[in-house]
């Protein structure tokens, strides 16, 4: 046995290489698998060894695997991509390790299947109805404003609140063209409208081994950019009464075993209505948003490294070393413009309260207010003993930075601009 962990892809947030570190100090042997070389910042720096194929194809992929190494040398195969979520549960069933079937992970990543799975089951959700490529986009039976976004996508791409019959039908259309996702990859060429429910947003962090849920906690989450709906901040854990922390958790767990969910980390995105908790979305993966690293410094809890401990057939070994508060905020465009700078970063890195800044856009980028996750700026961590005192410190190093736009290239004016 030589106890590898193969790792296909990885998101592009930072987690996945931090994976690599991981898996290496636990004493596995990390290989990863990309199609992309040049995706990854930091990837020559992991203990990793790299190799690279076709991810999007089985075919490339297996036979790239087995050239390497024998399916009996593999501890466990994982992901922190959301795109490749699928092809990890395949490559486990073919070898026979212990995972979420192929069926599980595709009703997650495909919204439109898990609704349709969560009606079966009776599971509070917003209405809706799908479209597919070939279909007719009329969008009669729907009640306006409401929700049109891919059925297989991530990060809030695509996701638009439309008011009217018009807006709905352009938006179907236009969702309908996109028969290739970020990663080149076939979509569902499927989209998803739902009812719009109003209420304050949440998502619940779950680990599961062998179909045994331990909730890890709730984060209460903030979004912006209407019609579009941007993830701006989201601070865990989210400041609940005990009645609907149990409810929220209870209609999550009740989610988890209706899709079939049995291993590994999972983030439910939910609403708290007027009528109580509806689900969202499943996710059959961490969280994205630096949610793992709020949660690790707020409770001490390494959810890559718990990930890892479910992917090679270990029971996750949940501690609470520490209970505190961690926020996470992130940087977004305000107009469109050519980014000049993120001024006050280095004042805020040296504020009390704050674990880090990061900002992930580069000088004379041209950016402009977000339509996804994709078009963030940068962020930055904050933690304290309590909710206030984290949404304080936030509020203080939110009011210290300033998105300065260069406007040499449109108004021939060359001073930065705030």
């Amino acid at each position: 046995m030589e106890n590898i962990l193969l790792f296909i892809e990885s998101n592009t947030t930072g987690s996945g290489m931090q994976a690599l570190h991981k898996a290496s100090q636990m004493g596995f042997i990390p290989i990863f698998v990309t199609g992309d070389l040049s995706r990854y910042r930091g990837l020559g720096e992991t203990p990793a060894e790299v190799l690279t194929c076709d991810t999007n194809r089985f075919e490339s992929l297996i036979k790239t695997i087995e050239n390497r190494l024998s399916p009996q040398a593999i501890s466990g195969i994982t992901t922190t991509s959301d795109f490749y979520l699928e092809t990890v549960a395949y490559l486990n069933q073919k070898w026979g390790i212990p995972e979420n079937t192929s069926e599980t992970v595709r009703i997650c990543r495909n919204k439109a299947e898990t609704r349709r799975v969560l009606q079966q089951a009776d599971i509070p959700q917003p209405k809706y109805m799908t479209i597919q490529n070939g279909e007719r986009p009329d969008v009669l039976s729907v009640d306006f404003p409401c929700i049109v976004k891919p059925a297989d996508d991530s990060g809030s791409k695509g996701v638009l609140m439309c008011r009217n019959r018009d807006e709905a039908n352009h938006q179907v259309a236009r969702l309908l063209e996109i028969d290739k996702n970020i990663r080149g990859q076939p979509t569902a060429q499927t989209v998803l409208l739902e009812e719009y429910v109003e209420g304050p947003e949440y998502s619940v962090e779950m680990l599961t081994h062998k179909g045994k849920s331990v909730c890890i906690g709730i984060t209460k989450k903030t979004t912006v950019g209407f019609p579009h709906f941007i993830e701006s901040r989201h601070i865990f854990p989210a400041p609940l009464s005990q009645d609907k922390r149990v409810e929220l958790e209870r209609v999550v767990r009740k989610t988890l075993e209706a899709v079939g969910f049995y291993n590994g980390p999972s983030h439910t995105e939910v609403k708290w209505t007027e009528n109580g908790c509806k689900v969202i979305e499943v996710n059959a993966r961490l969280a994205g948003g630096m949610i793992p690293q709020a949660i690790q410094l707020a409770t001490g809890i390494d959810l890559l490294q718990e990930q890892i401990r479910i992917a090679v057939g270990q029971s996750p070994k949940v501690t609470r070393p520490k209970t505190g508060y961690a926020g996470v905020k992130f940087l977004l465009a305000e107009r469109k413009g050519i980014l000049s700078g993120i001024r006050g970063v280095e004042f805020v890195r040296q504020m009390k309260g704050i674990h880090s800044v990061e900002i992930t856009s580069s000088p004379f980028t041209r950016i402009h207010p977000p339509e996804s996750s994709y078009h963030r700026l940068g962020f930055f961590i904050a933690h304290g003993k309590d909710y206030n005192e984290v949404s304080k410190v936030m509020k203080d190093a939110e009011d210290r930075l300033t998105v300065e736009y260069w406007n040499g290239g449109e108004s021939g004016d060359d001073r930065p601009e705030k």
